[in-house]
């Protein structure tokens, strides 16, 4: 139960009395508004200050190490938002934290360093800056990433495990990002429609050949995804087989082809979605040009929805065929390179890889490697 004291002139608070441990906002002259902690004396600004348990006993009565610290100290609740108005990293979090953001473009937060107390909670408030509201994404060390694209209130709970954040509230969706190579599982947390994204690996670039006259070989294509929107049971094992990025071409030879990435279920419907590898790109010898890479087996993906990743282009002019983007934004190709150069690998997941470019009869120039794939789950 809160300590009471009896107010004097000088709190100027309505009422005949004042609970210790209650929190009141203040206008200020020089801060604007503050918000304060009623010690049984005095007023302190709610910063997540460490102060003394013995000159602030009643105080420690009421809220003890709630908000972090231990020993002879203990922090006040950190009730005054942090405004954040462009990307930026928190250190751990040793206390109940608001967080203001106002961002005139979209822009990431990142809350993964966590926080030292289970039950510790990070609010986070998104404003509008401008004439629109900008998307703010955060970061949380888990797979999980949060993504607001409107006005509101957003609530993270650090677990009691000290593990992870968890989500307090439905006012956000949630984004899986899955880029684990080979076979992975991933359990359905709750009952709800899912949105299914698998993308398939980027294609890789050709290979140029020195010859009479300079090569340039063809770019990669990007993985495609096949996508799917259903309702899942709580407790439901997806199974995730990752596809590969395709192999750089050498020595005038074609890149390779990217791994196709699977998600399959089975709650009562045994359904497997499949995200396309994209085709690898030509390669070029004794003046000849690379052709572009395709984008393999599009037939397959049928009956649902499909994101098809760029194709990578032909090499043209003086440079090589740069790499095609994947499906879902998931990854740019690489860039194209000019002569006598290697090509670049795929950029992020699903991208295919550029060609290489020799010059002349110098030496014979790679292409760049495909991304691998990526599995995304929307809820």
């Amino acid at each position: 139960m809160a300590v009471k004291v009896k107010i004097s002139e000088k709190d100027k608070v309505v009422g005949d009395v004042l609970s210790v441990g209650m929190i009141a906002t203040f206008g200020d002259e020089d801060d604007g508004l503050v918000t304060s902690i009623y010690t049984g004396s005095e007023w302190l600004p709610c910063d997540g200050s460490a102060v003394s348990t013995e000159t602030y006993k009643d105080l420690f009565t009421v809220i003890g190490y709630r908000f972090g610290k231990s020993g002879d100290d203990f922090n006040l609740p950190n009730a005054n938002p942090t405004l954040v108005t462009d990307n930026h990293t928190f250190a751990a979090f040793v206390g109940d934290t608001v967080v203001a953001v106002k961002n005139a473009s979209p822009i990431t937060i990142d809350i993964s360093a966590g926080a030292g107390k289970g039950g510790t909670r990070v609010t986070i408030i998104h404003q509008q800056s401008g004439e629109s509201v900008q998307t703010l994404t955060i970061t949380t060390g888990t797979n999980m990433t949060c993504v607001v694209a409107s006005k509101g209130e957003l609530v993270l709970v650090w677990d009691d495990d000290g593990k992870q954040w968890c989500l307090v509230g439905e006012t956000v969706r949630m984004l899986e990002k899955i880029t684990t190579a080979g076979l992975s599982e991933w359990i359905t947390p709750f009952a709800a429609v899912y949105k299914l994204s698998p993308v398939g690996g980027g294609g890789g670039g050709g290979g140029a050949n020195p010859g009479p006259l300079s090569t340039y070989a063809g770019g990669g294509a990007g993985g495609s995804s096949q996508q799917l929107s259903t309702y899942i049971s709580a407790g439901t094992t997806l199974y995730i087989t990752m596809g590969s990025g395709g192999s750089a071409g050498s020595s005038g030879g074609n890149g390779g082809n990217g791994g196709e990435t699977l998600i399959a279920f089975d709650d009562g419907t045994s359904i497997t979605l499949r995200g396309m590898g994209g085709g690898g790109g030509g390669g070029a010898s004794n003046g000849n040009y690379g052709a572009g890479g395709i984008q393999r087996n599009n037939t397959d993906l049928v009956d649902m929805g499909v994101e098809i990743g760029t194709t990578g282009r032909s090499a043209r002019g003086s440079s090589s065929g740069e790499g095609g983007n994947g499906a879902c934004g998931a990854g740019r190709g690489g860039a194209a390179v000019s002569v006598g150069n290697n090509g670049r690998d795929g950029g992020d997941f699903g991208g295919g890889g550029s060609g290489g470019a020799a010059e002349g009869y110098g030496a014979s120039k790679s292409g760049g490697a495909g991304a691998p794939g990526a599995a995304y789950i929307e809820y």
